[in-house]
């Protein structure tokens, strides 16, 4: 029953087997009454023609339906019966149920159809024939049209139960893409804060050991706080590294820039080789601790960058405000590189993306091969906006 409701191939095959079954009632009525050579060809047309609709497009459907009219209509002169009153009558459900659209004339012709074949049965009162034939046949179309809004009902329903389940397999496939891109967004940032934050620290801890190496013979007690600060950064690193893996929420806003910088110093004060000054506007201390905390790691990006691949010494950091804006800038006296042949790193690149997220804007540069400069600027109106991570 679904598919009848739903399938038009289904119906039109339904309404074949009913034709076809009327056609031979005909045949067999034909039969008793002595049956003629051009009523047996046009009974043999008139299924043909009725298979034939089923494998044409419009609009010869409805040349092919209007001849089956005509055909039915020869019948009824050669042959009496209820037989042709039921096939007519069928021929005008299928007018209506089985077409795009309803033909007026097509329906003109088959209710001629139908009144021809009732006064050929009864006729003995023509006006009662009309009467009672009209009434009977608008009460079929009535009956059909209802059923066809049914049908376009049934349709619909299904048509939009698809198109649901199609839309829930896509905002599943959606859901599932978004957290595995939530995921993978977690993993990066959790992999960029160790390359961070626990690579700054294995950078300073390296850097004091080789020192320790380079003096533990001449000077023995200098060697020993050496390795005391050793110990601490080793500490400092396995706090990081809680940190790290709960994820690292510092949203504090007592969170104090010019503190957490000098942190950074002490990390390298033992070893004398390294000399670090810092221009700081204390204004900066008002601002967010989401853009602090920004800053703050790309200061440390910035002197573990110089220290490991630019063997820098000496680091000038100056951090202040000026309209609306959080300007900074990192100057070390490493080893010098043409700016055009810088190539990204993932120190440089997390950087980049860090101040970008903010808006912001960070550039690298290296003058007259000497040195390295990492310098940027962060709108302080769209930052103050900015949630925290």
């Amino acid at each position: 029953m679904n598919t009848f409701f739903s399938s038009s191939k289904d119906r039109r095959a339904a309404f074949r087997i009913v034709q076809f079954f009327i056609i031979i009632s005909i045949f067999k009525a034909s039969i008793q009454n002595g049956i003629h050579i051009l009523n047996l060809i046009a009974l043999i047309l008139l299924c043909f023609n009725d298979l034939l609709r089923d494998f044409i497009k419009y609009p010869l459907r409805y040349v092919s339906c209007a001849i089956s009219n005509l055909l039915l209509l020869y019948i009824a002169y050669t042959n009496t019966g209820t037989e042709i009153i039921v096939y007519a009558v069928l021929l005008s459900v299928e007018i209506i149920l089985l077409n795009k659209e309803i033909i007026k004339s097509l329906l003109i012709i088959n209710f001629a159809t139908y009144y021809v074949a009732s006064g050929i049965l009864y006729s003995n009162n023509p006006i009662h024939i009309f009467l009672n034939g009209l009434t009977n046949y608008i009460l079929t179309i009535l009956v059909s049209l209802l059923f066809k809004g049914i049908i376009k009902e049934k349709v619909k329903a299904e048509n939009l139960n698809k198109e649901l389940n199609e839309t829930n397999l896509k905002l599943e496939k959606y859901a599932k893409k978004i957290e595995e891109l939530t995921i993978e967004k977690e993993r990066t940032r959790i992999a960029q804060e160790l390359h961070d934050s626990i690579g700054h620290s294995l950078v300073a801890l390296n850097m004091n050991l080789e020192y320790t190496e380079n003096i533990i013979e001449i000077k023995p007690e200098k060697a020993k706080l050496v390795v005391k600060n050793c110990y601490k950064i080793s500490k400092e690193c396995l706090q990081t590294l809680r940190k790290v893996v709960n994820l690292l929420k510092e949203t504090s806003n007592k969170y104090n820039l010019n503190e957490e910088i000098h942190k950074i110093f002490d990390n390298f004060k033992n070893t004398s080789q390294y000399k670090f000054n810092l221009k700081y506007d204390n204004t900066v201390e008002k601002i967010e601790s989401t853009i602090k905390i920004c800053i703050f790691k790309t200061v440390r990006e910035a002197i573990t960058n110089g220290v490991k691949h630019g063997k820098a010494t000496i680091f000038t950091i100056d951090i202040y405000k000026k309209d609306n804006y959080i300007h900074f800038k990192i100057t070390n006296n490493g080893q010098g590189i043409n700016s055009s042949d810088i190539i990204k790193s993932n120190g440089l690149i997390g950087m980049e993306q860090r101040i970008n997220e903010f808006n912001g804007d960070i550039f690298f540069s290296s003058p007259d091969k000497t040195g390295f400069i990492v310098e940027g600027k962060i709108p302080f109106k769209i930052l103050e906006e900015i949630p925290h991570d």
